[in-house]
């Protein structure tokens, strides 16, 4: 079992279980010990299996568990009521794989680690519109992403602060470190403020 997520209230938990391939999606409530599972995937496989999904984090908003699934090479966002089950499922256009993802307070955008066109980098993904955003876009691994105010904070191993060079890839080596930067979700700038300094 993994991806533990609660809901504000601590009543339903969430996690994740995967055996040797086979997935599932849990959500227990804690006032009536009551487990239900969704969205099983794959089949019990003896080899080196994905350990990447499901995805989970909790839309306080709107009282549901937000969920990034991978089906036949897609990716897919499922919203599921504690109480009612799945609601939504959208596919997640123009990404190869989503590595993390964090939701915010109001529940209509999702921060988005996420691998398109071989990189890792920072998505802002609209709810209601579904689509996404780019934040940064370059050869950096850019991961852990999560909302502060109007920025994201997110984890880098880049080496400046200049958040669309890709096209600079041999000038620019990564760091062997990873250190925390914050940008602006506006998309008023192209530069992230570096917040900690590895040795």
């Amino acid at each position: 079992y993994s991806e533990l997520k609660s809901s504000n209230d601590g009543r339903y938990l969430a996690c994740a279980s995967n055996d040797m391939s086979k997935t599932k999606f849990w959500i227990l409530d804690t006032q009536t010990g009551k487990r239900k599972g969704y969205l099983r995937e794959g089949h019990r496989l003896e080899r080196i299996y994905d350990q990447a999904y499901p995805i989970i984090d909790w839309n306080e908003a709107v009282g549901r568990f937000m969920v990034i699934q991978e089906k036949k090479g897609k990716v897919w966002l499922y919203q599921i009521d504690p109480n009612t089950g799945i609601e939504t499922k959208t596919e997640v256009l123009r990404l190869e794989k989503v590595l993390e993802m964090d939701v915010n307070n109001d529940g209509k955008q999702i921060l988005f680690s996420a691998i398109a066109n071989g990189q890792s980098d920072i998505f802002m993904y609209s709810v209601a519109a579904r689509s996404q955003r780019q934040i940064t876009n370059d050869v950096f691994d850019d991961r852990y992403p999560s909302f502060w105010d109007d920025k994201a904070i997110f984890s880098s191993n880049r080496v400046n602060d200049t958040v669309d060079q890709i096209k600079h890839h041999l000038i620019y080596a990564p760091s062997r470190f990873y250190d925390l930067y914050s940008i602006s979700l506006n998309g008023d700038e192209n530069k992230a403020m570096k917040l900690t300094k590895t040795p």
